[in-house]
This record gives C-alpha cells, sequence and structure tokens, in this order.
C-alpha cells in the first residue's frame, strides 16, 4: 500500500511514538459544534540510537464552518504562539530528517517534488478501489511527462529521458485501462439512450461486453506490473530525480525567465498545430486536432507550474487551455468511438445472429458528437489566444 513513496526501498521500524490527544469541539452561538481543534503531544524515541524527541500539535478540523471563520481561529492561535508546520512532518521531526526546500524561485523542482508526492497517493488510491483511481492516476503520471517534457531545455537529456520513457510505459499501461473504462461507460450510456426497437441483435452483449473483457484484461495487467520491480525502481528513480533534479550547466533553477520561455515555446507549438489542424484535409484533421490537444495539454500542465510566477495569469492560462484540452478531448473521445463502432459494425452485419444497425446509429450519434465538440472549440480556442497573449505580455 506504499509502494507509490517507497518503491523498491525496504521497510524498517524506525520509532516507537506515545501521542496523548485531545480534542475540543468549538460552537456557534447556537451551541452548534463548527470547529474540533485536536491538541497532540507526542514523545517518540527512535530504535537505533534511543534518542527521544518530544513536539507538540494542533490541528483544527471544519466542522461546517466557513472559511473565514476558519481563518479567524487560524489567526488566534498563530497570535497565540502556534505556527504553520510547514513541509516538514512530524516524524520527520522525530528522526531528525531535514526536508530541503527547493531554492527560492525553481518551480520546476517544486512542482516535481509534488506530482512525486501525489504519484504516492494516487497509486494507494487505485490500491483501495478508489473512484475514478485509474484516471487520477493516469493524469499524475501525464503531468509528470508534461514537465520533462515542456522543460527539458533546462535538464541534463539523458537522467530527464529515461524517467520520461519509465512514466511512459507506465502511462501506457495506465492508459490501456482507462480507455477501455471510458468506452464501457460510453457505449453503456449510448446503448441506454436508444430505443428498445431499434437494439437489433445481441449488440449490448457484443459491444459493451467485449470492451468490457478489454478493460478487465487491462486491469489485470496494470496490478500486475505495480507489483513488480520495474515500478518499484521507477519510483525509485523518480524520487531521486524531483529531491535534485539535474539540471543542465549554467542553470541554477532559480532564472524565471528560462522557465517562461520554455514554456512559451509550447504556446508557438500549440498555435502552430491548431492553424495546421483547421487548414487539414479531411481525411488528415482528426489526427492533426489530436496532436493540437497534446500540446494544448502541456501548455495547461505548463501553466500549474508557472503559478508561482504570475498567478492571476498563470490561472486564466491554466483556465483557458483547459477548456480547449476538454473540448478537444470531447472530440477525440468520438471519433475514436465512431471508428470502433463502424468497424465493428461492419463485421457484425455479416455475422449469422448479428445485425450491425445499431452500430450504424450509434456512430451517427457519434458523428454529431464530433460536430458538436468543433463548435464548442472556437470560442475555447479565442479565449485561449487570448490568455496566451496575456502571459506572453505579462511585466518582466
Amino acid at each position: 500500500m506504499v509502494t507509490g513513496w517507497v518503491g523498491g526501498q525496504p521497510l524498517r521500524a524506525q520509532l516507537t511514538v506515545d501521542t496523548d490527544r485531545t480534542a475540543t469541539q468549538l460552537a456557534d452561538r447556537l451551541g452548534t459544534p463548527v470547529l474540533e481543534l485536536a491538541d497532540e503531544r507526542s514523545v517518540a524515541e527512535r530504535l537505533d540510537d534511543g534518542k527521544v524527541r518530544r513536539w507538540r500539535a494542533l490541528e483544527l478540523e471544519p466542522l461546517g464552518a466557513d472559511r473565514r471563520l476558519t481563518d479567524a481561529v487560524i489567526s488566534q492561535l498563530i497570535a497565540a504562539g502556534a505556527r504553520p508546520a510547514g513541509e516538514a512532518l512530524a516524524y520527520d521531526v522525530a528522526l531528525g530528517v531535514t526536508v530541503r526546500p527547493a531554492p527560492a524561485g525553481d518551480v520546476v523542482a517544486a512542482r516535481l517534488r509534488q506530482l512525486a508526492t501525489e504519484l504516492g497517493e494516487q497509486d494507494l488510491l487505485f490500491r483501495q478501489d478508489a473512484p475514478e483511481a485509474v484516471h487520477d492516476f493516469r493524469v499524475t503520471v501525464r503531468r509528470l511527462r508534461s514537465l520533462l517534457r515542456t522543460f527539458r531545455p533546462l535538464l541534463e537529456p539523458s537522467p530527464a529521458a529515461q524517467l520520461r520513457a519509465e512514466l511512459g510505459w507506465l502511462g501506457n499501461l495506465l492508459g490501456e485501462a482507462r480507455d477501455a473504462e471510458v468506452l464501457e461507460e460510453r457505449f453503456a450510456a449510448a446503448l441506454a439512450a436508444v430505443p428498445a426497437e431499434e437494439q437489433l441483435g445481441p449488440v449490448r452483449a457484443d459491444l459493451v461486453g467485449g470492451v468490457r473483457s478489454t478493460r478487465l484484461a487491462a486491469s489485470a495487467r496494470l496490478v500486475d506490473e505495480l507489483d513488480g520491480d520495474r515500478y518499484r525502481d521507477l519510483v525509485d528513480r523518480l524520487h531521486t530525480f524531483a529531491g535534485d533534479p539535474p539540471y543542465r550547466r549554467g542553470y541554477s533553477g532559480a532564472d524565471s525567465r528560462a522557465v517562461t520561455r520554455a514554456a512559451g515555446r509550447e504556446l508557438r507549438r500549440v498555435r502552430n498545430r491548431v492553424a495546421a489542424a483547421e487548414g487539414a484535409a479531411d481525411a488528415d484533421r482528426d489526427t492533426a486536432y489530436h496532436e493540437a490537444r497534446k500540446v494544448a495539454k502541456r501548455v495547461r500542465y505548463a501553466a500549474e507550474t508557472l503559478r508561482p510566477l504570475g498567478r492571476k495569469r498563470a490561472r486564466r492560462l491554466e483556465q483557458a487551455f483547459k477548456a480547449v484540452q476538454d473540448t478537444l478531448g470531447a472530440r477525440n473521445d468520438a471519433v475514436v468511438a465512431r471508428r470502433i463502432l463502424v468497424a465493428e459494425g461492419a463485421r457484425e452485419g455479416i455475422r449469422t445472429g448479428h445485425n450491425g444497425f445499431t452500430y450504424g446509429v450509434l456512430a451517427e450519434r457519434e458523428r454529431h458528437a464530433v460536430a458538436e465538440a468543433d463548435a464548442a472549440f472556437a470560442p475555447a480556442w479565442r479565449e485561449a489566444l487570448t490568455a496566451g497573449r496575456s502571459w506572453s505580455k505579462r511585466p518582466r
């Protein structure tokens, strides 16, 4: 359950910890509990040398309070001498571990560490079979690969390329399971909207059942690989890389201009890709828009990294390109589904006891979905262009 954090490193007992916890509920004027304040006093003994450390921690949990009330209580606690815990965890303090912060302005290292931690969280949620776990896990991997791709001019080529390749291997495993999951849900929902008299032959069993079998097989492969040595090695490599990113000689990590230039290159790439898609012949347009979507996604993820350098503009850039990514994603989903439906319909239409009619009905629905996505793309792209120009013109 902790593989996503520890990779292939062995687990060993480090501490014995005794904690005395007192919880107090804070009520409003009507007597309704709105906050719980936990006061924890801990004593930890290290098992290697017997050293003892003591600390006190306060945790504030909302029970229905709004943000202003929570912030007011936090302000009172700080005025009384409390201080934010920061990045250091209580057990780090007990072990005497010093958490080395990223250098001031090193937004790439900060984002890498954040995503490395997030990978462990998504790994755990997947193993607990949480809703949307495969999707969220895949998105974290995509963010990591995108960061390594966008900011590769700042990184030593070899270790960054090796890590990105291994993340690609993991992303493909997650993609097989997730894509089948999406298709199963999409086809089931589409069939639910088709009148019973238009569902000819065993279309539900063949279409939805076939995709479900693909999903189960892909999920089984994913589970096996997540318990394997290659994945554990990947986790080890990721945490080593994120802990001390191997920058190219001459780059300190704190040069914001170099970071924004790297993101600017992705902005230029996505404009070129969209222009190519808009001018492509019908046979090539679907592929061209899919390629544009990949770069739009990199711009969005770059904007997440850039937030500390210009929060409002970066947030606008992120939201604008998320809309572009969503519309192009909806378009690609419909294109992929339609291709499958046309191919399966042609195959089922010549099998005894089967019928390709319903596949044609569903394929036509997907054609309309493509048209709807195209209509939604135009305003989303205009806003993205405006957000991109706003970021490019920001004060240096």
